[in-house]
């Protein structure tokens, strides 16, 4: 039984925490509060890429063109009482790579600390704004 207990606690270390889901809507968020933001986290240049080569395909026009990535989605993120956060949702843009790039990145940088709840919303909503701006 002790060797199944260590087992068990073995792999739920080994086990990364399951990402928050991500959703896209539209909506009139002006009245959440907005998100604690530190500003000392950047997204990876690999994000970045990934990005830019949507728009070469002409994928999703909504955030440039091949040599200029302009992106600005609000978002949303839902806190835990604890602190973790338990959902996202971001602006419908209606380009699903860009959407998942988007709240995939926003996720990371919420576990990394970049965002954070300020306490002044009981249920626990924020809302902030992605911005990217690079040159290819």
């Amino acid at each position: 039984m002790k060797w199944t207990l260590l087992g068990i606690s073995a792999a739920l270390i080994a086990t990364p925490l399951a990402a928050a889901p991500v959703s896209v809507a539209w909506g009139d968020w002006k009245d959440i509060p907005e998100i604690q933001k530190k500003g000392e986290l950047r997204i990876s240049g690999q994000t970045v890429d990934r990005i830019a080569a949507s728009l070469k395909k002409e994928e999703c026009p909504v955030a440039g063109d091949a040599k200029h990535v302009r992106l600005s989605v609000p978002f949303l993120m839902e806190f835990a009482p604890t602190g973790e956060v338990q959902q996202i949702v971001i602006w419908k843009l209606n380009c699903p790579q860009i959407e998942a790039l988007v709240g995939g990145t926003l996720d990371q940088l919420a576990r990394e600390g970049e965002y954070k709840p300020t306490g002044l919303n009981q249920t626990g909503w924020y809302r902030g704004e992605f911005k990217l701006l690079a040159n290819n």
